[in-house]
């Protein structure tokens, strides 16, 4: 064996030798990155939402900002930009700071499960009760999920939109779903209330044709008792005084008309016809009175009541504000059309 040959052997072993420790080398980068996330997702022990911030969206805001980048956007490794490029828990990161939430630190699929009770709640791993908006966890791989079956997200391909069995097949199980707090989709029936408008709505429709129903303004819980006691007249409790007239009825008395035993028989009859006489004037008379003054009493009756009534008009009279309701209102970011009740 000459010395050319044994130089070219060398040379071989040489070779294998670099490719073995550069496998090696990157094997154990890669155990070192992915226990590095494990050990930074442990350490997870704040206050319930303190690593998420933002305004309440709805999920389906954020699917359809997610579409916009479906076979558009490129994957690019540690990414979050929506612009040039986003690896998977980037763009789950990206989609939602367009929506106006910001995760803070919580970055990767690693811390995205670890925080997962404290930026939301894990639902579990059907995919059936998955909605959308709601963050899917896989091995090494994070997406959105949508309310069609089928899962946004970013992979070596690009952002793509596939379905369950797809991820399954390719990613592996699912590890948790998590809907976080500030994210909710509204359903028929569902009642809202928007305290810039001062206004509820009711949920009629979801889907292409969102639409709700104008169920009133809200009522100012601001006002004390005390305070709407002064200003607010019951007219059921105001008495209007009515005039009362006395009558005093005289009754006859046989006094003058009684006769002594001593006395004679016809002037007897005489002093009995004569009390006879005056007792039916005098009863006549009392008659007479009762009827005058039951006519002043019912005359005056009436009009204390024409009184009453002009009194109870005036104070049940009131302004009527005219609310003026929106033809289209914007809940959680959707624009819903508003119908009257």
């Amino acid at each position: 064996m000459n010395n050319k040959t044994l130089t070219n052997q060398s040379k071989g072993l040489n070779l294998k030798a670099i490719k073995i420790l550069l496998l090696f080398i990157t094997t154990a980068l890669f155990v070192a990155f992915v226990s590095f996330g494990h050990v930074q997702a442990k350490s997870y022990t704040t206050s319930k939402n303190s690593l998420i911030s933002g305004n309440t969206v709805s999920g389906e805001k954020v699917v359809e900002t997610a579409r916009k980048y479906v076979n558009k956007l490129r994957y690019s490794w540690g990414g979050t930009s929506l612009t040039h490029g986003c690896d998977c828990s980037g763009f789950v990161y990206a989609v939602y700071r367009a929506n106006g939430i910001d995760f803070k630190s919580v970055r990767s699929s690693f811390d995205m499960s670890a925080a997962k009770n404290i930026i939301g709640r894990n639902i579990g791993t059907d995919t059936s009760k998955a909605e959308a908006g709601d963050i899917i966890i896989y091995p090494n791989h994070a997406g959105l999920c949508t309310s069609q079956g089928t899962v946004i997200q970013c992979q070596n391909a690009g952002c793509r939109e596939q379905t369950h069995a797809y991820m399954k097949r390719y990613f592996g199980g699912v590890q948790c779903i998590i809907r976080l707090d500030l994210v909710k989709n509204l359903s028929s029936g569902d009642i809202v209330k928007l305290d810039k408008q001062n206004a509820k709505y009711q949920v009629v429709k979801t889907g292409r044709t969102n639409t709700v129903k104008y169920l009133g303004q809200i009522k100012n819980k601001n006002i004390t008792s005390k305070k709407a006691t002064e200003t607010t007249t019951d007219d059921s409790e105001v008495v209007q005084p009515v005039a009362t007239v006395e009558i005093n009825v005289v009754t006859a008395t046989d006094t003058e008309s009684s006769a002594t035993v001593s006395v004679a028989a016809t002037d007897a009859t005489e002093n009995t016809e004569i009390a006879t006489t005056s007792t039916t004037e005098t009863v006549t008379e009392a008659t007479d009175a009762t009827a005058t003054a039951t006519e002043a009493t019912a005359t005056t009756a009436t009009e204390a009541t024409g009184d009453t009534t002009s009194t109870t008009k005036q104070n049940t009279t009131k302004k009527v504000k005219t609310v003026n309701i929106p033809k289209k209102v914007k809940i959680y970011g959707v624009v819903y059309r508003v119908i009257n009740a």
